[in-house]
């Protein structure tokens, strides 16, 4: 009935599936950007870094053949999801008006003592986009909480992986 049995996936198998997302979600950023306009927040950027770390190390994984090393490499990549979704959280949540965002988020930055001309200019001048606001929202959702779902499931994969493993 299932093309594949239980517990067929390997760890190799886990990691070249999280390289292979790592690769959507950054090109998906990267398009929405580039040729649609949509303008990233200073967190959104922040949030792009994991993915870009976690291609890295998951790309340099598929050339590794130690079990070992894949254990370790998948356990880094298990806990560089956790800190990409606690990260996403907190985005999200700044989204929803549950808490500031002032802590990351840069937006705009005035200097005190700027004159009314040199205020207008930087207005006409710079984009700001601020991190409280999602740019879109696909099915009701932002980007940063579908980020929170993909960290979370990369990260629960690994783990539940990890542990089958152990457990054997």
């Amino acid at each position: 009935m299932y093309p594949f049995k239980k517990n067929s996936l390997t760890i190799a198998d886990c990691l070249l599936i999280c390289a292979l997302l790592s690769l959507a979600l950054l090109t998906t950023a990267y398009a929405l950007q580039y040729l649609f306009g949509y303008k990233p927040c200073e967190l959104c950027l922040q949030q792009r870094a994991f993915w870009w770390i976690l291609l890295a190390i998951c790309t340099i994984a598929q050339l590794m053949r130690s079990s070992v090393a894949l254990y370790f490499i998948a356990c880094a990549c298990s806990l560089l999801m956790l800190a990409s979704a606690c990260l996403a959280i907190y985005h999200a949540g700044g989204e929803r008006g549950w808490w500031s965002l002032a802590l990351f988020c840069k937006g705009l930055e005035i200097q005190p003592n700027l004159t009314v001309q040199e205020l207008h200019d930087l207005l006409l001048t710079q984009d700001v986009v601020t991190c409280n606001k999602p740019s879109l929202r696909l099915l009701g959702l932002s980007l940063a909480e579908y980020n929170v779902l993909f960290s979370l499931s990369l990260a629960v994969l690994l783990a539940t992986k990890l542990w089958s493993k152990c457990n054997r």
